[in-house]
């Protein structure tokens, strides 16, 4: 049976791709005191993680009250959530650290890239993801692509570079920097190409209804220590917010890791780490205040829209695909470039009008053929 074409969450992350973007760049521009990047993805991660496991925690409850025999606040719905995510997803949690690692990584990728490259040539390169999602989705999946839909993909990339190579002859910045490693940006954004690639694929896989990933049987499991009957779920699949919470907790070890590392953190050093296991919390309590430097309302506010962000790419992933994903992500290229032009003065002209229709003839094309 086919699906119903996503309409209503593509749109969303169009919109969401391309506010994301102008915000950050307004915040990276504007800021008078800079924002350490790595803070901010951990940030994002922990909101992600607080809004899936409130939305596990409210389907726990409302599955409870038709289900159990005596009533569940929903306390007693976190607290399920909570046993079952130790005691029966630990499985589906280390499998889900892979995408997770792959996830931090591109973001502090992405963020090395934009330290060495200029921006548009940033944003031209980085839709080489499309080509590397479009390869490893059909090794994963043994999808068939037709010569219409490899014609569609170059047509996007087409496009999206013409629109984007008129920005960097029309809006050069005024100054560039004399330390910009233009190899190391280049090596960081294909690696953070192949990384997005790797880590969608791996997170379509288990959100499809279709996975060979089951919702895990319970067999030794006490049903008396928890009301919710947990593994007995009507579907074999596990929910979008289930996934999406165990995509989120291995990601905050592994941006947390991050920031530990992160020499513009001395505040969190792995001797620091050292030093508070021995009971020196000094260090810890200066990193408090260390870590939100430059972290103003607009920052916040790029924050939560990452961590929104990343909800809706899983739901644009499970409806549609990661390549549909990658399709609104270019597209929202083109909407960021329009709002630019209302909020920096950014006139575009032939050349942006050609790649613009590039790209819309491409998505329309992926989308029959």
């Amino acid at each position: 049976m086919a699906r119903r074409p996503p309409y209503v969450a593509v749109s969303l992350l169009v919109l969401q791709n391309a506010a994301i973007s102008t915000l950050t760049r307004l915040s990276r521009v504007k800021a008078k005191q800079p924002y350490t990047p790595s803070v901010a993805v951990l940030s994002a991660e922990v909101i992600k993680a607080c809004l899936s496991f409130a939305m596990v925690t409210r389907e726990r409850y409302h599955l409870a009250r038709g289900r159990a025999d005596k009533p569940i606040t929903l306390l007693g719905a976190a607290q399920a959530v909570s046993l079952n995510l130790w005691r029966n997803e630990m499985p589906e949690l280390l499998k889900m650290a892979v995408p997770s690692l792959l996830y931090v990584a591109q973001n502090q990728l992405l963020y090395l890239a934009l330290s060495n490259l200029p921006t548009p040539t940033y944003q031209v390169t980085y839709q080489l993801k499309i080509l590397t999602t479009a390869l490893l989705s059909s090794l994963f999946f043994n999808r068939k692509l037709n010569a219409w839909k490899w014609l569609s993909l170059f047509l996007l990339m087409a496009g999206v570079t013409i629109v984007q190579l008129e920005g960097a002859g029309s809006g050069r910045a005024s100054s560039s920097s004399t330390d910009e490693n233009r190899v190391l940006g280049f090596a960081a954004i294909l690696s953070a190409c192949l990384s997005s690639a790797v880590a969608g694929c791996w997170f379509e896989s288990m959100l499809r209804p279709d996975s060979p990933v089951q919702t895990p049987a319970g067999d030794d499991h006490d049903e008396k220590a928890d009301p919710i009957p947990v593994a007995k779920v009507s579907s074999p699949a596990l929910s979008i917010w289930t996934r999406n919470l165990q995509l989120a907790l291995p990601s905050i070890v592994f941006a947390f890791a991050g920031c530990i590392l992160d020499p513009a953190l001395p505040s969190l050093s792995p001797s620091t780490m050292l030093a508070a296991f021995t009971g020196s919390y000094g260090p810890l309590l200066a990193f408090r205040h260390e870590a939100l430097v430059g972290f103003t309302e607009l920052v916040w506010l790029v924050v939560m829209l990452q961590a929104l962000g990343g909800l809706l790419v899983a739901l644009v992933v499970r409806e549609a695909g990661t390549l549909i994903k990658g399709f609104a992500t270019s597209l929202s290229i083109v909407v960021s470039t329009l709002i630019s032009a209302y909020l920096f003065g950014f006139v575009p002209g032939a050349q942006f009008l050609v790649g613009a229709t590039f790209v819309m003839a491409a998505t329309v094309l992926f989308g029959i053929s």
